[in-house]
């Protein structure tokens, strides 16, 4: 697919108690942009993506995919 620019759009969902369990223990290992976002109530589920410039168009994504949240 090669580098592309893009805009990263950070979807939030309430954690759950077994992530703040997990979170407690240090099991949970989190990215720097899960770090830099996450709060003690809410953490990011979802990440819309969205490539910059009318030829980028088709590069439009959600991470991860499908309806399932991590």
């Amino acid at each position: 697919m090669g580098w592309f620019d893009a805009v990263y759009y950070p979807l939030y969902g309430p954690k759950t108690k077994k992530r703040k369990e997990q979170e407690k223990k240090g099991i949970v290992i989190e990215t720097e942009e899960e770090k830099a976002m996450n709060t003690s109530e809410y953490e990011v589920v979802k990440m819309k993506v969205r490539a910059i410039g009318a030829d980028n168009k088709h590069r439009q994504k959600f991470m991860p995919s499908g309806s399932e949240l991590k």
